[in-house]
């Protein structure tokens, strides 16, 4: 009877301890996205378009950039689809990348995470740069891959767009164009 006491006295701590991560785990969640801002998730029928996307314009690309990679998905799951490259993903949000490294390994991932401001980041070996940030930062995002990006690298941007530099392809993922946001490419002259 005693044995019996202890094991469900066992179990009761185990599946409380588990409630109150889980709990501190979403309050955690809910508090980098109040403060910090939101953290935009690639569908994925936009990341199997993006990876048709790459196989049209940049074929033989070495790398892709994923700048503000948030909590790591697309990268993670474009590393397991397109393995020839070599991805590097960069935030600057220190929860996110903790988480992204975490999910890295649970999926035996070869992406890169960094935390870094993407302004920051040094960019000119890329071949490839993904972005899915709100408007606010494409202006000055603009500037940067403009100066930065060596000639012929691939930019792809999902929902939002660059002020000037015009994109020389625009993709939806549905017909009905009012239902959904574009994924923009622009090439580097």
């Amino acid at each position: 009877m005693r044995s019996l006491r202890k094991m469900i006295m066992f179990f009761f701590i185990i599946l409380l301890t588990i409630s109150t991560a889980a709990v501190l785990a979403y309050f955690i969640f809910m508090l980098d996205s109040l403060f910090m801002g939101n953290d935009l998730s690639t569908s994925p029928p936009a990341r199997k378009k993006i990876i048709e996307l790459i196989a049209k314009h940049a074929p033989f690309a070495e790398s892709l950039y994923d700048l503000g990679c948030g909590r790591g998905d697309f990268a993670i799951k474009i590393n397991g689809e397109l393995p020839r490259l070599k991805i590097i993903a960069i935030d600057d949000n220190r929860l996110r990348v903790a988480i992204a490294k975490f999910k890295k390994r649970l999926h035996g991932s070869r992406a890169n995470f960094k935390k870094e401001n993407i302004f920051d980041a040094k960019l000119e070996d890329a071949d490839i740069v993904y972005t899915y940030l709100p408007n606010a930062r494409m202006p000055r995002l603009e500037e940067k891959l403009l100066a930065e990006l060596k000639s012929k690298a691939v930019v792809i941007t999902n929902s939002t767009y660059f002020p000037l530099w015009r994109p020389i392809e625009m993709v939806y993922l549905d017909d009905d164009k009012q239902k959904s946001a574009p994924i923009f490419v622009y090439i580097k002259s």
